[in-house]
């Protein structure tokens, strides 16, 4: 659930200032729950076999050759973005395959599928107008993109959205189309109706034909 296998790449520096940041805030009362993982999800040791199969300590270094905005945006995307967590794909065990790619994925548990965020071809502002307020002059962000706009790429910096921008445009296009099979499309159908008949059935009908007041 944390993504500490992106913030490995985070500078000693921003840890450092992360840290200080949060033993600012007023402490709470809140008792920590329990988790719910299931056997053997929930144990040290299946932790342990997962870190040595697949967490690799290190920090992010600068491509030689590449700019700095470049490489202040690889920075921010491998990083304190964690792009990949939702963006690439994951094997059976949950391990990001090719984080630095990019090539998208599905989301775990959820349904929703993260696009490849390489061959974007528009040009840098709409993309830093999408990071910031999440429309530009031909998209819009939806479900969990949308939180993360509303929650993290928002308060960036103009020029650590520009950074981003520029690094996520040098990535290559994606190699094969989004997934539209059954597999994902009719949990997310199942879902919505769900949702439509909690939120929206009391007024506009079960059937969507409106309902008299």
């Amino acid at each position: 659930a944390f993504p500490y296998d992106a913030y490995t790449r985070i500078s000693a520096q921003d840890a450092d200032a992360l840290f200080a940041h949060l033993r600012s805030l007023a402490p709470v009362v809140q008792a920590n729950r329990p988790h719910a993982l299931r056997f053997p999800y929930g144990t040290q040791a299946a932790l342990a076999v997962w870190r040595t199969l697949y967490f690799r300590p290190g920090h992010f270094e600068p491509v030689a050759g590449q700019s700095a905005a470049w490489n202040r945006g690889a920075y921010l995307v491998q990083g304190l973005g964690h792009c990949a967590a939702c963006h690439a794909e994951r094997n059976a065990l949950g391990a990001v395959r090719e984080p630095e790619a990019l090539r998208g994925g599905l989301i775990p548990m959820q349904y929703w599928f993260a696009p490849a965020l390489g061959g974007d071809t528009r040009p840098v502002e709409q993309q830093v107008r999408l990071l910031q307020s999440g429309r530009s002059a031909d998209a819009a962000t939806l479900g969990p993109m949308a939180e993360v706009v509303l929650h993290s790429s928002q308060h960036l910096t103009a020029a650590d959205l520009e950074a981003m921008a520029v690094h996520l445009r040098s990535l290559p296009p994606p190699s094969r189309p989004a997934p539209t099979d059954a597999a994902l499309v009719v949990p997310l159908r199942d879902q919505g109706e769900r949702l439509y008949a909690t939120h929206c059935a009391s007024c506009h009908g079960d059937d969507g034909r409106g309902a008299g007041a």
